[in-house]
């Protein structure tokens, strides 16, 4: 897949909640190539990054070599977007290939929103 992000997110940190949890606003569209569709992230969007446990944030910390395609995840999520859950899992899985992250850990992040992902989806 011919996958590339066509900037790089200009972020606002919005608040942070009790737990240390960093929540971020988007200044400007941010996008997104996949072959020959463009996923646009609007502005003023709001993301957390990688909805990762506390106690797994020495291993995975929400923000990382991954957060651009944790953000565009987050988007996918939303019902703005309209993409069904299994294909924007697996956007989420090509984004972190273009990015460049490391087998083990894209793949961990990858099988981790396959099993529970279903739970903020549901939600949405």
């Amino acid at each position: 897949m011919n996958t590339r992000f066509n900037n790089q997110p200009k972020l606002e940190l919005m608040k942070e909640d009790s737990g240390g949890r960093a929540y971020f606003k988007l200044l400007e569209d941010f996008t997104l190539n996949i072959n020959e569709v463009t996923i646009t992230v609007p502005k003023f969007f709001t993301t957390d990054f990688a909805s990762v446990p506390r106690i797994l944030w020495s291993i995975f910390p929400p923000v990382g070599n991954y957060s651009s395609a944790a953000l565009i995840h987050d988007y996918l999520y939303t019902r703005k977007a309209n993409c069904p859950r299994l294909l924007a899992d697996a956007i989420f899985n090509c984004a972190m290939q273009a990015l460049e992250v490391s087998w083990w850990r894209r793949n961990a992040l990858y099988i981790t929103v396959r099993i529970f992902g279903r739970f903020a989806f549901r939600g949405r």
